[in-house]
Formats: structure tokens, sequence, C-alpha cells
């Protein structure tokens, strides 16, 4: 049965990372293989410092996506895979590597993972994390001092001068990709619930697949959850139209959740609507 790969995208400190998180601690680390794209920066051991921090990181072609999309076949094909471990304060590799062992479910996150077509076809279901830009900023700002060694105006500058641009021609289009759309990350409880519960889903579906069981089988939607800033619903119900095989999904005061009628690309019930076991 051919393992499953998820992709996590989203715009810099929108909380992508977040989610990734929350779904390797509820879910379990060891039942999923975690790959973060930023492990894929060019190694710019032969620039000379002052060179390497005027690189556009936020480009696409400051990543060696290539590599990463060779190591997602191979891992897919059942090998266990060397990622590259990334220094960001000296933006050079280390000599060390983290060993990713196959498994049936694989979990890619990074800004820029539904921008490359090779590195997005490999997905079969695409989570995208939408966040507010002041939002965005004040968590890169808060990250970058305490983890990567830079200083406010060196942040304050990337961020005007390639971080926004990039993310305005490369991030924020690729959004159109994703199969759910979650914001605040995270941080959203309620989307985070239903994320998990399809993952454990998902992957019952491949151990019953794996031990010959044949599962039901469902229709597969996508769904983008909106907070309620965005629409509100009174008496705490989805309208009748927003249902799923005769049952109505809840909806709560965080979050709201209806199907565009468009399919996941996956032909069966690997990601479908919760509240339907």
């Amino acid at each position: 049965m051919r393992p499953i790969i998820i992709g996590v995208a989203g715009g810099t400190g929108s909380g992508k990372t977040t989610v990734a998180e929350t779904i390797l601690k509820r879910v379990g680390a060891e039942r999923i293989a975690y790959i973060p794209h930023d492990a894929y920066y060019r190694d710019l051991v032969h620039l000379p410092h002052n060179l390497r921090v005027q690189i556009n990181f936020d480009h696409p072609d400051s990543l060696e996506t290539d590599l990463l999309v060779e190591h997602l076949e191979r891992w897919r094909q059942g090998e266990a895979i060397q990622v590259p471990i990334y220094d960001f304060t000296t933006h050079t590799r280390t000599p060390q590597t983290r060993r990713v062992e196959p498994g049936r479910v694989a979990l890619v996150e990074g800004i820029l993972v539904f921008a490359e077509p090779k590195l997005r076809e490999l997905f079969d279901v695409k989570l995208y994390v939408d966040t507010d830009a002041d939002i965005c900023f004040i968590r890169r700002l808060r990250r970058d001092l305490a983890e990567r060694g830079r200083s406010t105006e060196s942040v304050i500058e990337q961020y005007l001068n390639t971080v926004r641009p990039m993310h305005l021609e490369f991030v924020e289009p690729s959004k159109r990709y994703a199969d759910v759309i979650i914001p605040e990350g995270g941080h959203n409880q309620v989307a985070m619930d239903m994320v998990v519960a399809r993952i454990e889903r998902l992957l019952a579906w491949l151990t019953d697949k794996s031990q010959g069981s044949e599962p039901s089988k469902k229709r597969t939607m996508r769904y983008t959850f909106l907070d309620t800033t965005h629409r509100r619903v009174n008496d705490g119900k989805l309208a009748s139209s927003l249902s799923y095989t005769g049952s109505s999904i809840a909806q709560t005061s965080e979050l709201v959740g209806y199907s565009t009628s468009q399919n996941t690309g996956l032909d069966d019930d690997r990601f479908d609507a919760v509240g339907n076991d």
C-alpha cells in the first residue's frame, strides 16, 4: 500500500510549524515522518558571511527542492532517507543528517511547499495555514531574535525586502492548491481536532488496507475552515445545506467548515468529513 504524504504550507510565522508539531504530538511522532522543507536550504559554506546574509531565503531558488523530491520519492518506495540539518545562524548545512525511516504517513512543512509543482504533486493532502500578516511578522521577529541570532533591524529589513514580496509572489498564490485552509494554525483548537481526527482515520485506513480488509467507501471533499470573524451562525449549527452523507457537521464559536465540492485527489475516505465514523 502506497504511503501518504501530507503537505503543510503557509506564510512565515503563520503557525504551520505549530500545526505540524501539534499533529506529531497528538498522533504520535513515531507514527509520522516529519520532514521540514527548510532543512533543504542550500549550503552557503562557499560564501563569506557578508554575502550569505544577502541571499533571498524566501525565494524558491534558495532551497534544494529537487533533493527533497528525490528523498520523498525514495521514502515512498520504502527507503530510509538522510534529511539535512541546517544551521540558520551560519546559513550552512551541518555535517550531521537526520535519518527518517520509511513509514505510512509523512508530513512535509514549509512556506513554499505548494509553490513548487514537482513537490506539490507528491502531496496526497494539502493543508494551508492562513494568519493575518501583522501576527506573522510579530511571530517571525520573536523567533529570529530568540533562535537565529538576528537583530531587530535585520529582521525588519529582510521582511520588507524579501519576505513580504516573496509571500505575495509565491506563498499567497499557492493557497489555491490547498485541500484544507486553517486560520491561526495550531492555535485553532477546533480545526486541529478535525485534522488530527482525520489523520487518525487515515492511519486506520492504511492499517485496514495492509491487513487485507476493505474499508467502507465514502466521498472525499474539500473543506475550508473559517473563524467567526468571517462568518457567524447564531444557533451554533451549520446550515442544513452543509451536510455530509446525511449528517450535519457541528460548528463551534471558533470554526465553520464548508465544502467547495472539490475532490482531494484521493479515491477513498482517507481524509473525509468529521463526524462520519
